[in-house]
């Protein structure tokens, strides 16, 4: 499926965002107005959009298009996050539960064609991302990726689940501080259970379970970071991690996760 128009709507897109901006940075304290008038979509019509483009799952040739109309959506929606008013409480309480991983990215780099002789020329002899790392910007594997954060424990906690079923699935632990809508996180752990072996077509009578073999106690800064949230409401998140700068679209999950 092409995107009909896309250049032009990212370039409406990359203008709301401006004024956003501009609005934001001015002296005036009254809250900005980001109208329906000014809008090429209302902020629920562009997640609308990006949900649909992320649960299509279909990456023809039109990948590439695809990736960059959600680089734009994403943008678009983050500039018209900064305008909502969200006090810590109501912050904590959409952040906590369960999110399923839609896709990541490093912005800039969804243009990226692994199959393009032009993409690999502007990666080798110029300042192009790399095709590689934009072939992850979504897939099956992608999207078997969970986050739990359990903030009513303490220290709360922050689990990533990843699917491997029916082999069985992978659970890093980590210590978690919040504030506003912002993750600090320090790796403490994690397990390995298995629940079929590579081999076999049959499940274990009981799942194995194996310590994770990384040992985050050692490594210090490594094995800390923080997830800035950059939008949230009750079915939408996306963060951006503070070490590579990579977006991440996440959405709420109400179905129990694999082998919960």
């Amino acid at each position: 499926t092409r995107f009909p128009g896309a250049k032009a709507e990212r370039q409406r897109c990359t203008a709301v965002a401006g004024s956003v901006v501009a609005c934001l940075v001015s002296r005036r304290r009254t809250r900005c107005s980001v109208a329906a008038g000014n809008l090429p979509k209302t902020l629920q019509e562009m997640k609308t959009e990006l949900l649909d483009i992320l649960s299509g799952g279909n990456w023809d040739a039109s990948r590439v298009e695809a990736a960059q109309r959600v680089e734009d959506l994403v943008e678009a929606l983050i500039q018209g996050y900064k305008d909502m008013k969200m006090s810590d409480q109501e912050a904590q309480r959409l952040l906590e539960g369960k999110w399923q991983l839609l896709s990541t990215f490093t912005p800039g780099q969804a243009a990226a064609n692994v199959f393009s002789l032009k993409s690999w020329q502007e990666y080798v002899f110029g300042k192009g991302p790399s095709p590689v790392q934009a072939a992850a910007f979504t897939n099956d594997a992608v999207q078997r990726v969970y986050q739990v954060l359990d903030l009513s424990v303490s220290p709360k906690r922050w689990y990533n689940v990843i699917d491997a079923t029916p082999n069985g699935i992978i659970c890093l632990e980590a210590d978690l501080t919040s504030r506003d809508a912002d993750v600090q996180f320090q790796w403490t752990g994690g397990q390995i259970i298995i629940k079929r072996p590579p081999w076999s077509k049959e499940d274990l009578d009981q799942p194995i379970r194996l310590p994770y073999p990384v040992p985050f106690a050692l490594l210090g800064d490594r094995a800390r970071g923080i997830f800035e949230t950059v939008y949230l409401d009750d079915e939408l998140r996306i963060s951006r991690g503070s070490k590579s700068g990579s977006v991440f679209v996440l959405r709420r999950e109400s179905k129990p996760l694999p082998m919960e």
